[in-house]
Parts: structure tokens; C-alpha cells; sequence
């Protein structure tokens, strides 16, 4: 609150209040550092009848749904590698001339995993085709990572929410409730999650929530992780929830649907508790169970998605289009009579994909993901010990119909994997997110509150003579705006080496600039004024202050209100080595450096900082492939991690909260 003193009908003075801030560090919700993972991998052995390797295999992988390949050779020991493979199920062949083409017929690639196929070779000519019909195993035995994988596949067949953080719950360890306040993974908070779509956090700045969401129909996987998070990413208290989009192909697909749901298809209400208004704050109140009549409420999904060529090979494009209108109707029992109030509502989901792939060796692909959220219409709670009632009257829910939010929200991303070398694989990745929640409708600008009686004084205009505790209108905030962005770029570098076994060695380097600028009114834009008609003097810091011909007035325009932004830039090194074929270990080493934002840049810039000295997380593991047939695995990790702060700390406890 920020009070500003003046006179009625007199001078004006201005007085600002010492702020005391109270400086803690509360470092809330583990959040997984940029460019989480969208892609899997497919990696492998070629022999020969006698168990000898074979080099310069051609190892060409086709994803079944959209026809588009990648090659590769095997390398001097026969082994090769194809990293960035994006979710799905593909075909996999080995060619080389003197031996039968070998061809596993369907293999699924999900998100974060290597897939290992390996190939014996039997001597013959390319005409001949040795088909392999058998799945190989789907566990990845050189991973010490717990995550949970959704295809497209299982998730269209699942009951479930319309949006993809709705699959969390279908993996072990994790529950969900309105006491734990979102998904609970492996025993941590709500607030202890994050969520990616295409490597893009969507989590809150501010509290850790779940913010920017997307329809099924946009995705190719959904993945849960639960444990062992390796150094590439940031500390995961609780999980990581990331759905990865889909793609266009050499061939054109597409779909339409229409979903809903609603009261139609509904039981009546479960029944509320209550207790009656005239004891509900005595020692002793009556409660019982209220069953309210059933409100309407209809949704409806409808939309479509397109995918397909642009130019064969090279440019592919995929959209989709998912819209939700929703519709409420609530009766009510107002303390002047019955009546209803309305609600509707458009959630917007729009999803756009180019993939672009000018050579060979360099592939890339840029997403926008538009979900803009429209809502109109306010409802009261169910008051009382009766049926659908409320202590508001019919002109009170009249003047809050047009109340309601308008919430633009976007993401972008772009990512570009160039390989160096048969070994070699460089990737850039960018993006951002914007959010901007404001209230519309009806808010009052301003609030007349009389602290004392302005009944008899003389010179009063009748019209403005009131009994002390008179308010021209009830206290209303108003979000004007709530702006939140994250911007990122994030470089990688993974090489893939023998040298004591093998290892698949990657490092990189990412930052992010989180910002937020916000003006959230306690008492609406005007503020609220507090008038003392009558009074004969001000005491402040004890001084005594002269008041004007009919006393004087306090301004208090309190609310959260500020802008800031902050960096947070980290490094990592992460090695998995392969001893032995059925041992892996899994090594990383990550730092960061994380800036503590002040909403009152004109006095401190930020309010700390965390150096790469201060955070530093080592991390290790093993796995060991028990049966050496893939089937099996024992695996441990332990790790180090660190929280970043939550924007909603700094607001109270560096300036915005006024």
C-alpha cells in the first residue's frame, strides 16, 4: 500500500513510507534447464554369419506414418548411430553389397531413449530380403533415467483429459488432487513440476504451475520423467512432464474431429457442505450436506489436422487446429429472488510446424503453438444452508456479467541439428513464450470509503453526507496486465567415441531470460480514497500536519505492481560409457548461474545472485543389463540439484507487493 496524504478542499501533501523488506531466500520448484528432449535415438551393431563386424553398412531408417528416411554408414567396429530421430514407429534396413538386405519391419523410437537393433548379416544379394518381424526390446539398458512414454498410438485409445499433462497421472508414482495441488511425482508438491512442449517450458514464473497446454491431436508423445535426470537438465525435485509435437511427412494425412462433453452426459452435483450464516463463527455451528440442482454446461472440441510435403524430402508442414467453446448456466437462489448467471468461454489451441531439411546433414524444424484463452461472465459461489443459494442479490450478479479475462499466450521454437560427422552432431535451439493475463469487464476505477461521519458538517453538498464505514462501491482488484516471458537459446555438442569402450559424450551451454511486468490494483485503476470528513489534524511520524476546510483524505493504491527480468545460464558435461555391452555408466557435471530479480531496479538492480561457484550438481549412475537380452535391467543413480526461484518470492520480497 502506498498512501498519499492531501486535503479535502484544501493543499495536498505527498508522504512516502519507508519500506521494510524482509529478505529470505525461498528456492521453490526444481525446474529442468532449456531444450528438453523431443527426439530418441537408434543405435546398434551389424555382424556377419561368422560374428565378425561389418563397416560401411547402409543403415537407412523410414518412419512409417510420413515415409521420410535417414541414412547412415556403420563404422570401422560396425557400429553405427542415428541420434535425433523424432518419436514414432519406423522401419529399419541394413544394405551392403555380397549380403541379403536385413529389414526390421516395425520399431518404436520414443522420446529420450536409445533404441538399441542390431543386425546379423547372412551372405546373398541385395534382391534377397531377410524381413525381421520381431519387436526388439524396448528398454533401455544403458539409461539409469526412470521416465514413463505415451505414444500417439496408446494415448488416442487412453480415457483421458483433452490436454497433454493429463497422461502424467497413467504413470507410477504420481498422484494428483486438489490437497496436493497439481501432480504429485514421486512424494514432491504441484509446484515441484515442470512442464515442456518442443523443449519450451510452460511452466509458470511465477509459481510453478502448469501455464501454456496442448491438445493430443498436436502431439507424437507424451513422456513423465520421474528419477535419474541427467545433467543436461536442471534439478526435477518432483517430474518433468513434455509432450513433443507432430510432424508432416512425404505423404498427406489429415483428420477431423468433434468431441463433447458436458451436463448432458453428467450425474447430478456432489452434494456440499455447508453451514448456517448465523452460526457459522460461533463456537458451536450447524453443518449439514446440501445437494444444489444441476447446472448446464456444455463443451465442444472441434477442429482438424493436416500434414504433408511442401517439397519431397526437403520441406514438410503439419497443422492443427483444436478449438474448446464452453458454455455454463447456473440457477441461483439470491437473496432478492431466483435467477441464473451465465458463463462462456473460448480456449483457442492452434498448432503450426515447419520442418525444413536442405541437406543431408542439416536438418531443422520451427513450431508455433497459439492458445489464447477468451472468458466472459463471473459466478458466485453456493452460500448458505439451501439449495443453489447466495447471499448476493439479482443487481449484484448483473453487475458482474460482463466481468471476466482475456489471455493471450503463445510459444515459439526453432532448432537446427547440423552433423559434423558420421559421429558428430551439433544442435542450436531456441524459442520463447509470452503470457499476458488482464481482466475484463465491468471494475470499478474508483473507491470512496468514509473512515468518519460527514453527517451535519457544515458546507457538506447533501448528496455527500455519510454515516462513518459508507463505501461508494465494494473493494474490487483488477488485473490490468500479468505479462510473463522466458526466452532461450541453448547449443549442443554430442560425440560418439570408443576409447576404453563406448561413449556417447555430449556438452552444452543455454540461457534464459525469464521477465516479468505486472500491474495488479488491490482496489481497481483509481485506487481506493479514504476519506476523513471532519478531522482537525494528521499525526505522521510524529509530526502534526494541517488539514484542509473539511479534513483530509488518504490514497491508497496498493497492489503488485512492477517489472523485472533475470538471467539464468548454465554448462554441463555428460558421458554415458559403455564398458561392456550389458555395463553403462552415466557421469555428468552441471553449474549454473541464476540472478534473484528486484521489482525496484531504480534502488537495486537484482537482489543476488547464485555464481557457477555456488551450483555446482554432480551427477552419476549406473546400469547393467541383467540377462544381456534387453529384458532386464538393474540400475542406481545419485545426483545433485538445485532449485531456481520462483518470481512470486521476489515479488513479495523485493518490491512489487506495494
Amino acid at each position: 500500500m502506498k498512501p498519499v496524504f492531501g486535503h479535502l478542499l484544501g493543499f495536498e501533501a505527498c508522504w512516502k513510507r519507508n519500506l521494510l523488506v524482509v529478505m529470505f531466500t525461498l528456492l521453490v520448484t526444481s525446474l529442468p534447464v532449456l531444450g528438453q528432449e523431443r527426439v530418441g535415438t537408434i543405435a546398434g551393431t551389424v555382424t556377419d554369419p561368422t560374428g565378425a563386424v561389418i563397416p560401411e553398412v547402409k543403415v537407412t531408417v523410414r518412419n512409417i506414418a510420413t515415409n521420410r528416411t535417414l541414412t547412415t554408414n556403420t563404422v570401422g567396429d560396425g557400429t553405427y548411430r542415428i541420434p535425433e530421430i523424432e518419436p514414432g514407429r519406423y522401419s529399419v534396413s541394413f544394405e551392403k553389397s555380397g549380403f541379403a538386405k536385413y529389414e526390421l519391419a516395425d520399431a518404436i523410437v520414443l522420446v529420450g531413449k536409445t533404441l538399441r537393433v542390431d543386425a546379423a548379416l547372412t551372405v546373398g544379394s541385395l534382391t534377397q530380403t531377410i524381413e525381421v518381424t520381431e519387436a526388439p526390446p524396448v528398454i533401455d539398458t544403458a539409461s539409469t533415467m526412470v521416465a514413463h512414454n505415451v505414444t500417439a498410438e496408446e494415448f488416442s485409445r487412453l480415457p483421458k483429459p483433452r490436454n497433454f499433462d493429463g497422461i502424467a497421472i497413467f504413470s507410477p508414482s504420481v498422484s494428483t488432487g486438489f490437497v496436493e495441488g497439481g501432480y504429485q511425482i514421486n512424494g514432491a508438491s504441484g509446484a515441484e513440476n515442470n512442464f515442456y512442449i518442443d523443449g519450451v517450458s510452460t511452466t509458470s514464473v511465477l509459481d510453478g504451475s502448469l501455464r501454456q497446454n496442448a491438445k493430443f491431436e498436436h502431439l507424437a508423445e507424451v513422456q513423465v520423467k520421474t528419477t535419474g535426470i541427467e545433467a543436461e537438465y536442471g534439478g526435477a525435485l518432483g517430474g518433468v512432464v513434455s509432450g513433443v509435437t507432430r510432424s508432416g511427412g512425404n505423404q498427406l494425412h489429415g483428420s477431423v474431429f468433434w468431441y463433447y462433453y458436458g451436463s448432458k452426459l453428467n450425474v447430478a452435483p456432489s452434494k456440499r457442505i455447508a453451514s448456517d450464516l448465523t452460526t457459522k463463527y460461533t463456537l458451536a455451528p450447524v453443518w449439514d450436506y446440501i445437494y444444489d440442482t444441476k447446472p448446464i454446461r456444455n463443451n465442444y472440441d472441434a477442429g482438424g489436422t493436416l500434414g504433408g510435403p511442401i517439397l519431397k524430402d526437403k520441406l514438410f508442414f503439419f497443422t492443427s487446429f483444436a478449438p474448446t467453446w464452453q458454455r455454463r448456466t447456473v440457477p441461483y437462489n439470491f437473496a432478492d429472488g431466483s435467477g441464473s448467471m451465465d458463463r462462456k468461454a473460448l480456449f483457442m489451441s492452434w498448432f503450426n510446424k515447419i520442418d525444413f531439411n536442405p541437406t543431408s546433414r542439416i536438418r531443422t524444424n520451427f513450431t508455433w503453438l497459439y492458445t489464447p484463452t477468451y472468458l466472459t461472465g463471473s459466478l458466485f459461489a453456493f452460500e448458505d444452508m439451501c439449495q443453489n443459494c447466495s447471499t448476493n442479490t439479482i443487481a449484484d450478479a448483473a453487475s458482474v456479467a460482463g466481468n471476466g479475462f482475456y489471455q493471450p499466450e503463445q510459444s515459439m521454437t526453432g532448432t537446427i541439428n547440423v552433423t559434423l560427422s558420421p559421429s558428430a552432431i551439433l544442435s542450436v535451439k531456441g524459442g520463447r513464450y509470452y503470457l499476458n493475463y488482464k481482466e475484463t469487464g465491468n471494475y470499478p476505477t474508483t473507491e470512496y470509503w468514509y473512515q468518519t461521519s460527514s453527517i451535519g458538517i457544515p458546507g457538506i453538498d447533501p448528496s455527500l453526507e455519510h454515516a462513518a464505514g459508507y463505501t461508494t462501491q465494494p473493494p474490487s482488484g483488477h488485473v490490468l496486465h500479468d505479462i510473463t516471458t522466458r526466452t532461450y537459446v541453448q547449443a549442443d555438442v554430442s560425440k560418439y567415441l570408443h576409447l576404453g569402450g563406448e561413449h556417447d559424450l555430449k556438452f552444452g551451454i543455454g540461457t534464459q531470460k525469464n521477465v516479468n511486468n505486472v500491474l495488479n490494483s488491490d482496489f481497481g485503476a483509481g485506487g481506493r480514497v479514504e476519506l476523513y470528513p471532519g478531522a482537525t489534524s494528521i499525526t505522521l511520524l510524529s509530526q502534526n500536519l494541517p488539514v484542509g476546510q473539511y479534513g483530509y483524505y488518504a490514497v491508497n493504491d496498493g497492489g503488485t505492481i512492477g517489472s523485472t527480468g533475470a538471467l539464468i545460464t548454465h554448462l554441463y558435461v555428460q558421458d554415458a560409457w559403455r564398458i561392456h555391452p550389458r555395463l553403462t555408466i552415466n557421469a555428468g557435471l552441471r553449474t549454473e548461474r541464476e540472478t534473484i530479480p528486484s521489482y525496484r531496479r531504480d534502488l537495486k538492480d537484482y537482489a543476488f545472485k547464485f555464481g557457477f561457484g555456488d551450483k555446482i550438481a554432480p551427477r552419476i549412475g549406473a546400469s547393467y543389463d541383467l540377462f544381456g537380452n534387453g529384458k532386464v535391467k538393474l540400475s542406481g543413480f545419485w545426483g545433485r540439484f538445485f532449485d531456481w526461484t520462483k518470481y512470486e518470492v521476489a515479488r513479495g520480497a523485493f518490491g512489487a507487493d506495494v
